[in-house]
């Protein structure tokens, strides 16, 4: 898709997608845990909506997911991208097949810092799990084309090496 300014893309490249109000809420959440004030299954529960999970190793590292909406991005968008990537993460980030960016081994104070510069180029971590709209990465063709039976025929025919039976035959489709 192109992140050039098109009537028919009404603007989506350019749109911003990220609220402050969204990482104040994260830190002030964050900050209420640390206090001892929610507990840990609260907790998870606000920090998984906003794209922040724990990772299963040792230590304090979670993985950000971020929201590519549409599946369009500009340079500014992919350059902020790199910038968390080699600064909070391990200097590169994985594509979803839901056209999400995830970035590993991210320091939990760290994540209000990355979530911050990606939504100065329009991009957030909010609404990327749970019940949320979410981008599909599919083939345009897929199950569409279709290999029909054929036709039962009353007079034997001879059989070549190889050949499909009759019963063979049956709908199926391309992969």
């Amino acid at each position: 898709m192109s992140a050039i300014d098109d009537p028919k893309t009404l603007d989506r490249a350019r749109r911003s997608f990220a609220d402050q109000h969204d990482i104040d809420e994260f830190l002030a959440t964050l900050e209420t845990f640390e206090r001892g004030a929610i507990g840990p299954d609260q907790w998870r529960a606000f920090r998984l909506v906003r794209g922040t999970y724990g990772q299963r190793q040792d230590g304090d590292v979670h993985m950000l997911r971020v929201k590519v909406p549409q599946g369009v991005l500009d340079a500014r968008q992919l350059y902020a991208f790199t910038t968390v990537a080699e600064t909070y993460s391990r200097g590169f980030g994985h594509i979803t097949t839901r056209q999400n960016i995830q970035f590993h081994f991210v320091k939990l104070h760290d994540v209000e810092l990355a979530m911050q510069l990606l939504a100065d180029v329009g991009v957030t971590t909010g609404e990327v799990c749970g019940n949320s709209v979410r981008n599909i990465t599919c083939c345009p063709y897929g199950r569409t084309t279709w290999i029909w039976p054929r036709r039962r025929s009353s007079t034997p025919r001879s059989r070549k090496a190889g050949a499909a039976s009759d019963s063979d035959a049956r709908l199926s489709t391309n992969r």
